[in-house]
């Protein structure tokens, strides 16, 4: 006992290696998400018309909803500073750019009289 106080540190202070390594977890499958993503938009426009081009791109379209939708069932990834409204963003930003939706009916999908709700709200929110 007179030991583990003389040493100056103890367990509690002490990160475990599961918490030092969830962070590093979680940035690297972020990483490879969009890599997947980016890859299969590139496989689409480099060889299309074969098996590869036609399937790269869904199945870079599911991995993104996934991951997307997992990511917002937990409210926020661990070691990444992004919320659930950044998650939505990045996870719609991807599937443009994996084209799995065009940016046309991205642009239709947008609901200016929301927008422009959420908007009036945000001064109110900042007077708390």
């Amino acid at each position: 006992m007179r030991l583990a106080a003389s040493s100056g540190s103890s367990l509690a202070e002490q990160p475990s290696a599961r918490r030092r390594g969830l962070p590093t977890l979680s940035v690297v499958l972020a990483g490879a998400i969009v890599l997947l993503a980016l890859a299969g938009g590139l496989a689409q426009s480099l060889l299309p018309g074969t098996l590869v081009g036609r399937d790269a791109g869904w199945v870079a379209a599911g991995a993104v909803f996934a991951t997307s939708y997992l990511a917002l069932a937990i409210g926020r990834i661990p070691g990444l500073a992004i919320d659930r409204a950044g998650v939505a963003l990045v996870g719609a930003c991807l599937m443009v750019a994996g084209g799995a939706l065009p940016l046309e009916d991205a642009y239709k999908a947008v609901d200016l009289d929301t927008l422009t709700l959420l908007l009036d709200f945000v001064p109110c929110l900042r007077g708390r």
